[in-house]
Order: C-alpha cells, then sequence, then structure tokens
C-alpha cells in the first residue's frame, strides 16, 4: 500500500453550508442565535455547518424560521426541490424580502409595483 505524502486537501464545504454562513453573515447572527430563533437547540445546527451530518426536516424548518424566509427557500439551498425556473433572481429576492411582512405591508408594495410597471408601460410608449 502506498501512501500520499502530499497533504489531501479537505473537501470543499457544501452549497447549503456556504449559503447558510453567507446569509448568517448577512445578516450579523450567530449559529446560537439561528438555533434560539428557530426553537431547536444550538447543536443541530452546528452539526449540519460542520457536516457531521445532514439536515433534518426539523432542522430546516428552524432554518427558516430562525432566518425568517420561506420553507421553499431552505429546500431550494439544501437541494431537497429544484428551482423554479421561471422566477428570475430578483423575483426569487423580492419573494425572501415581502413574505414575513404583515399582509397589509405585501399589499402596499404590490401597489407600487403596479404602479411602476404602469409607469414603465407610458414611457416605453
Amino acid at each position: 500500500m502506498r501512501l500520499h505524502r502530499e497533504p489531501i486537501a479537505p473537501p470543499e464545504r457544501s452549497a447549503f453550508v456556504a449559503w447558510l454562513e453567507a446569509e448568517l453573515a448577512q445578516r450579523r447572527m450567530s449559529k446560537p442565535d439561528l438555533a434560539r430563533r428557530g426553537g431547536i437547540a444550538h447543536g443541530g445546527i452546528y452539526d449540519v455547518c460542520n457536516e457531521e451530518r445532514p439536515p433534518t426536516l426539523k432542522i430546516l424548518q428552524a432554518i427558516a424560521q430562525g432566518l425568517d424566509v420561506p420553507m421553499g427557500v431552505v429546500f431550494e439551498q439544501a437541494g431537497l426541490v429544484e428551482p423554479d425556473p421561471t422566477l428570475l433572481p430578483t423575483v426569487r429576492q423580492l419573494v425572501r424580502v415581502v413574505t414575513p411582512l404583515p399582509e397589509g405591508e405585501r399589499q402596499r408594495l404590490v401597489a407600487i409595483a403596479r404602479a411602476l410597471r404602469q409607469y414603465t408601460d407610458t414611457k416605453e410608449r
């Protein structure tokens, strides 16, 4: 048996863990904060981030709750569902931002979007 003398590169972090850590950094949120907001023990978050075990449904739900994003976003990032190809990246971003808002605020944003669309349509004529 031959041993390699060069060090073996560590495996790349999964895309899901990279996404999760980027989301935490963007929000300036720690892993214990995420666990607390998601209602689970922080060990589950650490296990997933250290790739010691894959995320369970309970952990994925806690991540969605803790980050205040739709479950579909977390499922897409975890590779459990295919992204909707009809949604542009900016539309996905809008959905993530708007979803946690109260219904009245969402309706106001819809009215703003409609007004912007009407303005754009009349400007292009």
